[in-house]
């Protein structure tokens, strides 16, 4: 793969120039077969040494901080190799907005786009694509966070000085300067380059103030394709991070005639490597034989999975929206690309799934049995027949997929809708639609009819999350990320391309605020703009009544 064209922010010198042996008269003990501390597939791809033109080490810099906002115990573990001098250099003399440059020379490179595709998506114009590469220092902390949140990127911002946090957003004004930007948990570790950081300002006051326990104000969730920023005083690389991912299953597979798999139920699915030495359970092998009236048979099988690899088979596929309800697995955390492509489309009825070839004269077949009832014909069946979570309630349940998440004290009214891989994350009230890919943080409420905008169709890229103690009034919806204590108002949708008003008059695209806490969604009945304005308090609080599930 070529080097990527455009300027490099860091120095005018080639990155893969081969240093001067007089210069290094003890090359050979330094340990340089690998030059980049953040080894991944293009170092494998250049070999030992030639992957330093895609710069992605600088983003992980070699030295830990020697202070933060609090003490913390001192780093540990297994270390990166030393780098060569030269880019040390590089990587010292590299600011924040460089840095920046980097991160997005690095997506449009994944992703095959030029400036001007990118610009397409952010809604920008090329040259501020341009700008931004080149240094993204001159751009407002709001617009840096929304680019770098596009790009698969979170911030968490602390200042030089380490008196107190600043969230990313508290100050609408606010320079970039020469802020720090890390992430640690307690012990001073930081979390894997695929994790999205934030920082809770509450618990830090509180700790602060003198409050004991083990909160930590450092939080992160492991998301795929998603990395932290930092400032060259950040963390070494610990580890090389290549662990494999398993889970695995026994269950009960439904086989048409021409060896079609309708459906797989697995009544206790694991994490973990499987055993070498496994028995299958007898209630599962009683379950095995034909059923003529069908046209299938039911067979056991043992299935075992790498859930960062994509699905292979209808099975395979079951077992992952199986991990997904028994919340085993948090939404967008394991891998379903090409889900749909390996399951069959199938006539989900009172006497079982059947295949849909034929499936009039199989009606006939099954009436010998007393009625037959078709619940729908789809890809997808109803979480209930397969999964019970505990301390949920679902008031219809033809409208929640199996392969939907639910935390438990969530409570899913009759208008409620929970696509599969999305669902929420603690006592939440769903009367409206959570679309695949969306996650609704503890104490949130999706109003009766909201919407949450997806990704299965209709090209929308921007990935919606809602923050904790948030709510999507009735008829509302987004098509941004909410951050924690967040409103919107009844009947107003917010997407990533609507223009907002600020309370300073500044108007931005939504995109822009997506992921910000404590922020009110209205519309201006008098004007008919949109406008956002800063909430305070801890948000909404539910009827704990409601959620009493158990």
């Amino acid at each position: 793969m070529a080097p990527d064209p455009d300027p490099d922010p860091a120095a005018d010198a080639d990155p893969a120039a081969e240093p001067d042996p007089a210069a290094e008269p003890d090359r050979a003990a330094e340990p340089d077969a690998i030059l980049c501390p953040m080894p991944c597939a293009r170092c494998d791809e250049m070999g030992p040494g030639g992957c330093e033109d895609c710069l992605d080490c600088l983003l992980w810099p070699e030295v830990p901080p020697a202070s933060s906002p609090r003490e913390i115990a001192p780093l540990t573990g297994p270390i990166a190799p030393t780098m060569t001098e030269d880019l040390r250099r590089r990587r010292s003399a590299l600011d924040i907005g460089s840095r920046i440059g980097l991160v997005s020379r690095r997506y449009r490179r994944e992703h095959d786009l030029s400036q001007r595709m990118l610009a397409d998506e952010l809604g920008w114009t090329q040259p501020s694509v341009n700008r931004a590469e080149r240094d993204a220092a001159p751009l407002s902390l709001h617009r840096a966070g929304a680019f770098l949140r596009h790009v698969g990127y979170r911030l968490a911002v602390v200042p030089v000085h380490g008196d107190a946090a600043v969230a990313l957003g508290e100050d609408p004004d606010e320079a970039w300067g020469a802020p720090d930007l890390i992430a640690r948990d307690a012990l001073g570790r930081r979390p894997p380059p695929h994790a999205e950081v934030s920082w809770n300002p509450a618990i830090d006051r509180r700790l602060m103030a003198g409050a004991r326990g083990h909160e930590n104000p450092w939080t992160w969730r492991v998301h795929r394709r998603q990395a932290v920023v930092r400032h060259a005083a950040g963390f070494r690389r610990i580890g090389s991070m290549t662990t494999t991912r398993a889970a695995w299953g026994h269950g009960v597979a439904t086989v048409t005639t021409d060896g079609s798999v309708l459906d797989t139920w697995y009544p206790e699915p694991t994490l973990g490597e499987a055993p070498e030495a496994v028995q299958v359970p007898e209630e599962l092998l009683a379950l095995a034989g034909a059923d003529e009236a069908r046209g299938v048979r039911t067979e056991v099988v043992t299935v075992a999975i790498d859930l960062d690899a994509a699905p292979e088979g209808a099975s395979d596929a079951y077992l992952r929206l199986h991990l997904l309800s028994h919340r085993l697995a948090a939404p967008n955390s394991i891998n379903l690309d090409g889900l749909f492509g390996q399951l069959s489309n199938v006539v989900w009825t009172n006497h079982g799934p059947c295949p849909v070839e034929g499936f009039e004269a199989t009606r006939a077949r099954l009436r010998a049995r007393g009625p037959v009832q078709v619940t729908s014909i789809d890809k997808f069946p109803r979480l209930t027949d397969y999964v019970t979570p505990s301390g949920v309630r679902i008031g219809d349940a033809d409208r929640v997929r199996l392969g939907a998440h639910l935390a438990s004290g969530t409570t899913v009214m009759h208008e409620g809708f929970v696509n599969f891989n999305a669902g929420t994350l603690g006592t939440s009230m769903v009367e409206g639609r959570i679309s695949q890919g969306v996650v609704v943080g503890d104490g949130s409420d999706i109003g009766g009819g909201a919407s949450t905008m997806g990704t299965l169709s209709g090209g929308g890229t921007q990935r919606v999350s809602i923050g904790e103690r948030c709510l999507v009034g009735a008829e509302a919806g987004v098509g941004i990320a909410l951050g924690d204590d967040c409103v919107v108002e009844a009947g107003l949708y917010v997407t990533a391309g609507t223009k907002v008003t600020l309370p300073d008059s500044t108007v931005v695209k939504a995109a822009e605020l997506s992921g910000r806490n404590g922020l009110l969604f209205v519309r201006n009945s008098v004007t008919g703009t949109v406008e956002a304005r800063d909430r305070t308090g801890d948000g909404i609080a539910l009827n704990d009544a409601l959620h009493a599930n158990d």
